[in-house]
């Protein structure tokens, strides 16, 4: 085993993800799962089931559940002893989520158009080529960096993905400042497990595996059904060891692997017997993991127990982790436990906000003499013109004593600046052209008695004889925090 990081760092922190696919077959525990089982005694280990990135591919909720847990029965039954590892769900910390967000900040999407995975993906779920595909190296260097992970267990098949995690890390760092260590790849020694079909690599989507913990006769039935060297056609003719998929399964179950191969090339043992051998070393290796895990997938609360400790275990990294990236990418300050989120110190003034609330609201300052008057106008009252869209703006209140209200209305004429008078009940003036006069006559379109009304809610309309233009003040109702006013000013044909 390669390990490209530091000697003189003690105990470096590892971190490793496992999809849950379910209970594992042959092919996670050699090339992943004894990794995680040997590295636990040598480094600060972290491993993650993760659930989210499942959802890219599994949409059954029930069908999820019983994934995650059988996964974590059989990593536990394999050798992960929670004493000396982290073992949590990725979803029981939603830190990672929001991590993965704010790296998308500064991925750019050709990174992650270009990523193998994601082109396989595609051709493997042409009906389902969702968004988490294109992001799911983003989350996957979201639950790398969380923990602030120096070294991840990969293969070298592997080495691209995590790549662009570093490549991501870079780009965080360059922008906000040193935050993250790059991960280096510890590179296991692990095979590529060839399927039952001879041919593709081993996964439960193409159905090609051997499962470990499955009943000893479905068990018998995978392995009897594998393809052995299509060259050897009868029973007498040599085999191939180094090409036949059977015989290279040996090499990790069986210590006398050398003297099976023999027998092959001698054509001393049939291809039906080196499969039924391969079978009784399988059950043989595999008989105190699945007696556990048989007791484990019995108590599933013990098992929920284990992952809620470890996800408890890691809550203050990953809340220590989001603390920084937040501050430094100007978000809210403090961690999710610590109280409401702050964008300001507690002690820094609102301005302009008195303090409390109404109906969960900011309430409005209301005006104090000797202060100025302001409005913040919200809307205007639909009566005034239908078809109609008001000017509004901001005024000074009148009088500072019955809250916030209108002062007199300004304009200009002749180059002088004039007030606009107040109609009376009835009547409506107006200045009219130089040398005109003034003229009192009654505002048509109104009612004598408006019920509706107050004597300062006049409504106008347009086509009033003599009328250049029309000032219309209407108050808002008393349900606003303080009184706000609306001045609608249009003018007639």
């Amino acid at each position: 085993m390669t390990i490209e990081a530091d000697p003189t760092i003690t105990r470096p922190r590892i971190f490793s993800g496992i999809q849950p696919s379910g209970a594992p077959h042959i092919g996670n525990d050699l090339g992943a799962i004894r990794n995680y089982v040997k590295l636990q005694h040598e480094y600060e280990a972290i491993y993650c089931i993760v659930d989210y990135h499942a959802l890219t591919s599994l949409h059954d909720p029930e069908r999820l559940r019983r994934q995650t847990l059988e996964m974590a029965a059989a990593l536990l039954a394999l050798g992960l002893d929670p004493e000396r590892c982290t073992l949590f769900v990725q979803s029981h910390r939603p830190e990672h989520t929001e991590l993965a967000w704010l790296l998308m900040t500064v991925t750019p999407v050709s990174w992650l158009e270009r990523t193998p995975t994601y082109k396989e993906k595609k051709a493997s779920q042409p009906d389902d080529v969702n968004h988490g595909l294109l992001t799911y190296p983003v989350l996957q260097a979201a639950d790398i960096v969380m923990y602030k992970a120096s070294l991840v267990p990969v293969g070298k098949d592997q080495a691209a993905h995590l790549e662009l995690s570093r490549e991501i890390v870079r780009a965080f760092n360059a922008r906000y400042g040193d935050t993250f260590p790059e991960p280096l790849a510890v590179h296991t020694e692990s095979p590529i497990v060839l399927g039952t079909d001879g041919i593709r690599k081993m996964s439960k989507s193409i159905g090609n595996t051997i499962d470990i913990f499955a009943p000893e006769d479905v068990l018998r039935k995978q392995i009897m059904s594998m393809v052995t060297d299509t060259q050897r056609i009868l029973r007498t003719d040599p085999g191939r060891p180094e090409v036949c998929n059977v015989c290279q399964l040996h090499r990790p179950y069986s210590a006398d692997f050398e003297r099976i191969w023999e027998g092959e090339r001698t054509a001393r043992t049939g291809c039906v017997d080196t499969k039924k051998l391969l079978l009784a070393r399988i059950l043989e290796h595999y008989a105190e993991p699945r007696a556990r895990y048989a007791e484990l997938m019995d108590d599933p609360d013990g098992v929920d127990r284990i992952l809620a400790d470890g996800a408890e275990r890691i809550r203050p990294m990953a809340q220590a982790t989001m603390t920084e990236v937040r501050e430094k990418m100007g978000l809210r300050r403090g961690a999710a436990d610590d109280g409401p989120p702050r964008l300001r110190p507690p002690d820094a003034p609102l301005g302009g906000r008195a303090p409390g609330a109404r109906d969960g609201r900011p309430v409005l300052r209301r005006h104090r003499p000797g202060r100025g008057g302001h409005l913040l106008l919200r809307r205007h009252p639909a009566r005034v013109l239908p078809g109609l869209a008001p000017r509004v703006h901001r005024q000074p209140a009148r009088d500072p004593y019955r809250g916030l209200h209108p002062g007199p209305a300004t304009g200009h004429r002749d180059g002088r600046r004039v007030h606009r008078h107040r109609p009376r009940a009835g009547l409506h003036r107006h200045p009219r052209g130089p040398g005109a006069g003034d003229l009192d006559q009654p505002a048509r379109g109104l009612p004598p008695d408006d019920p509706g009304g107050r004597p300062d809610d006049r409504r106008a309309l347009p086509g009033l004889a003599g009328s250049r233009s029309v000032s219309v003040r209407s108050t808002c109702p008393r349900s606003y925090s303080g009184s706000s006013t609306i001045s609608t000013t249009w003018r007639a044909p």
